[in-house]
């Protein structure tokens, strides 16, 4: 009895409290449930202006994050490359995607990448490596179809690498016939064609370097050329003799 009459003294009070506001009780509970709902009664409001000054704020926050991020590609891009340069391919690697990631996408970021994978994929035989290495190198070209050393990696990368010989021979021309001063391209095509058999090619090479050499100002690295290109040359013909020319 005690429990129903507390219940019905609490009705009474919300009846009597109900009846002594101006608009009927449906009327009140109607504008009082519109004002929560408005959240006139739930915290408050915001006003045009403070929206408008959470947006700008928020606004400012992204461009910031933007201008940051902007900035790190080529702060992650010198770094990689300076890794590189210590063949700390592992950190090169990771600095260069980071690159990559941070909008960096250029020609040279690709490039650096090739030539990391690819020689961490020589270091531990990797042909996963070698693939990453390729597919960077192709967009490094792509990015700038001019980059000779680009397409030298590539090339080097899929004779030794993927061991596709017939085109990382093919590309390999292409670059030591665009520029007969990249001497490093015409010894690994001579290279290229004495391990694919083909010792009469790999010794015309060696002998064009051998006569180019000849013509090059004095200095150790001209000294280097005739010496390594005699070597081959001596070792082709002492291999299959006049049968090579």
């Amino acid at each position: 009895m005690k429990k129903i009459y507390q219940i019905s003294a609490l009705f009474i009070f919300a009846v009597i409290f109900l009846a002594g506001c101006d608009k009927n009780p449906a009327e009140y509970l109607k504008l009082k449930s519109v004002k929560i709902a408005e959240g006139s009664e739930s915290g408050g409001e915001k006003s045009l202006e403070d929206l408008r000054d959470e947006a700008k704020e928020y606004e400012d926050e992204i461009n910031t994050q933007v201008q940051a991020s902007a900035k790190l590609g080529p702060v992650y891009e010198k770094l990689g490359i300076k890794y590189a340069e210590t063949k700390s391919w592992d950190l090169s690697i990771d600095s260069l995607e980071k690159a990559l990631k941070y909008g960096n996408d250029s020609a040279k970021v690709h490039f650096y990448l090739g030539a990391a994978y690819s020689n961490r994929g020589m270091n531990l035989g990797d042909k996963t490596d070698f693939e990453k290495a390729v597919f960077h190198y192709k967009k490094s070209l792509e990015k700038n179809s001019s980059n000779s050393e680009a397409l030298y990696g590539l090339a080097f990368t899929e004779f030794y690498g993927l061991g596709d010989k017939e085109n990382g021979l093919k590309k390999m021309k292409v670059v030591a016939d665009s520029d007969e001063r990249n001497i490093n391209a015409r010894f690994a095509l001579g290279r290229m064609y004495y391990e694919s058999g083909n010792a009469a090619s790999a010794l015309s090479v060696y002998e064009d370097i051998y006569s180019y050499a000849q013509s090059m100002p004095s200095s150790s690295r001209k000294d280097d050329y005739i010496k390594n290109a005699k070597a081959n040359i001596d070792q082709i013909t002492a291999s299959y003799g006049n049968s090579s020319k």
